[in-house]
């Protein structure tokens, strides 16, 4: 099972994660700038991945980048996560608001340009996602959701 399936988080859970409303992450989903991967009984769920995303527009947003290359950076971003994965947690993201470069064992997936606007890695965010939901035991509910989730993206009803 791919990584970015075995960790799903709800809207409730994402909104506390990067400190914003429910509201906000729900117009951002309407809006076309973020989207879950996941969406089951109605509700919709984020994969580790959704979240590289979403920190990125997050990110790019307070540091005023315009909503256009907003898109157009989370577009090239979604590319690069499907391409390479997220396992690879020494991989940094950057953007200094015109290009949006992924670094993985000091390569560039993009060429870098000018001074760096963002810039986090996949392994901090992991870590700020634990601290902020805290030791919590995912079974019952959230095991049969994410059972549900795998064969869905698998393919099996």
């Amino acid at each position: 099972m791919s990584e970015a399936l075995t960790e799903l988080y709800s809207v409730r859970e994402t909104a506390k994660i990067f400190g914003m409303s429910e509201a906000r992450l729900r117009y951002w989903m309407q809006t076309g700038i973020i989207a879950a991967s996941v969406r089951q009984g109605g509700r919709f769920y984020y994969t580790f991945r959704d979240m590289v995303v979403l920190k990125a527009a997050r990110d790019m947003m307070a540091a005023e980048v315009p909503g256009e290359a907003v898109r157009k950076h989370l577009l090239t971003l979604a590319k690069i996560l499907r391409d390479h994965g997220t396992s690879g947690e020494q991989m940094r993201i950057c953007c200094d608001g015109e290009v949006l470069v992924a670094v993985h064992d000091d390569r560039p997936f993009e060429s870098l340009s000018g001074k760096i606007m963002i810039a986090f890695s996949l392994a901090s965010l992991r870590e700020h996602i634990a601290e902020t939901l805290g030791p919590q035991t995912r079974i019952g509910h959230d095991q049969r959701r994410l059972r549900h989730a795998t064969h869905k993206v698998q393919g099996v009803p």
